[in-house]
């Protein structure tokens, strides 16, 4: 594919073959609606997108933009390039285009609400993707105001996603029954769009719905809508699309949660190789899957193998969020090498990136969040093997509160708790 300047066309070389039509036609099925809606010059760029080749996509826009002067079409020339710099993790870029978009239709396209909408749920986006989650459910709450002054059932569709967004925002404040509540409007929006109940929109639900389900340690329900997800994207994705991919990685990270590394591996390895074709080396999602294939390992008792995952999942988001910045995921990756380190007895150096992780939660998801309670509880079991009873039950302590405040009652996470606060008691009495 190239762009001829002097006759003004994209000259593009196709090779005949039926590989993969029935993936193409059920694509094409699925999208006719949203695609009709699209003017035709954005189309081809907006295909692009869909199937992963997010350069390819960026540098049609870029040449459509060069003589063009419809406003209209610049927003949404705009739009689109910033999604696909979102999904390349180059939020500076991303960021630049979306700010243009906005502004653009601001101050040309004020009552387009259709274009408005869309313009702020990418905005949102793109703040969640930097994990400025307030600066994202302001704009996702601009998204729906405008998504429900268009009378368009078009609309219920993106109303469904923009509230399941929503709801993983929910999820990150621990708010499980807010979330759930987002994500049965999303449904109920959904619905009215009168799609098919595989429509690729539903995907986004159920990956969601599992992801609720997971964080409340419900595990065979989070499996089911996993994997009704990942049936539903192989039947209309390309082998290695990047959604295939997380969704495998979904999949993987919960049959761990299960007590099953094996498994959890076999889908993890599939993942790396669609990322690794998918993303660039340095891309975030990429990182995500070296962590998770890392607590496999350390699962399966293979703790010099995990550290290299980890150590390496570390210094990526130290890259990418920065060395001094507290953030959920380098604190996460602080914590998987503390409790290699635990489990290899070597408990003082365990002790430093412990404490080191505990006091990044708090600074980035506060004193009541669940993972913050994690970071209390395995340091608890640091401390306990350092014979350091009291301190131990101090952390135990504030992580059980925590537990009890944010998980059902028979959450195994929170029954370990219990049950550590109890041999705690019981060394204590004795020492």
């Amino acid at each position: 594919m190239h762009y001829e300047s002097e006759d003004e066309i994209w000259i593009i070389k196709l090779l005949a073959t039926d590989a993969g039509s029935q993936t193409l036609d059920d694509y094409l099925k699925y999208s006719e609606k949203e695609l009709q809606d699209l003017p035709s010059e954005i189309l081809f760029g907006r295909l692009f997108i869909d199937i992963g080749e997010y350069d390819k996509s960026i540098e049609y826009f870029e040449a459509l933009l060069q003589n063009m002067e419809n406003k209209f079409i610049m927003t949404l020339a705009y739009n689109y390039m910033g999604r696909a710099y979102v999904l390349k993790a180059d939020y500076r870029n991303a960021c630049e285009k979306l700010m243009l978009a906005l502004q653009m239709q601001q101050e040309h396209e004020p009552s387009n609400f259709y274009l408005a909408a869309i313009t702020h749920k990418n905005v949102a986006w793109l703040n969640t993707c930097q994990d400025n989650w307030t600066n994202a459910i302001d704009h996702y709450r601009q998204a729906l105001d405008f998504y429900h002054k268009v009378s368009n059932y078009s609309c219920f569709d993106e109303i469904g996603k923009t509230l399941s967004n929503m709801a993983v925002f929910a999820m990150k404040q621990a708010q499980y029954k807010e979330a759930r509540s987002f994500l049965n409007e999303a449904h109920e929006k959904m619905l009215q769009a009168h799609m098919p109940s595989d429509h690729p929109s539903f995907s986004l639900h159920y990956m969601n719905l599992g992801l609720l389900y997971k964080n409340m340690g419900q595990f065979d329900e989070a499996m089911k809508q996993f994997k009704d997800a990942l049936k539903m994207r192989e039947h209309t994705l390309p082998p290695y699309h990047i959604e295939i991919g997380r969704t495998l990685v979904a999949i993987g990270t919960t049959w761990r949660s299960m007590n099953n590394p094996d498994k959890a591996l076999e889908y993890l390895l599939r993942a790396l190789s669609i990322h690794q074709k998918a993303l660039q080396p340095d891309h975030p999602d990429l990182t995500l899957v070296w962590n998770s294939i890392g607590t496999s390992y350390a699962s399966q008792g293979k703790f010099e193998r995990a550290l290299v995952y980890f150590f390496k999942t570390l210094q990526q988001y130290e890259k990418i969020w920065g060395s001094n910045r507290d953030h959920e995921d380098t604190a996460r990756s602080l914590l998987n090498i503390g409790e290699c380190y635990r489990e290899m007895n070597n408990y003082k150096l365990a002790l430093v990136y412990l404490e080191k992780s505990l006091k990044m939660r708090i600074n980035s998801l506060g004193n009541d969040h669940p993972n913050t309670a994690t970071a209390y509880v395995n340091l608890s079991m640091t401390l306990k093997s350092l014979h350091q009873y009291k301190q131990a039950m101090a952390h135990a302590m504030h992580g059980l509160k925590i537990r009890r405040n944010k998980l059902p009652s028979d959450n195994q996470d929170l029954i370990d708790t219990e049950k550590l606060i109890d041999e705690l008691s019981v060394l204590l009495q004795k020492h």
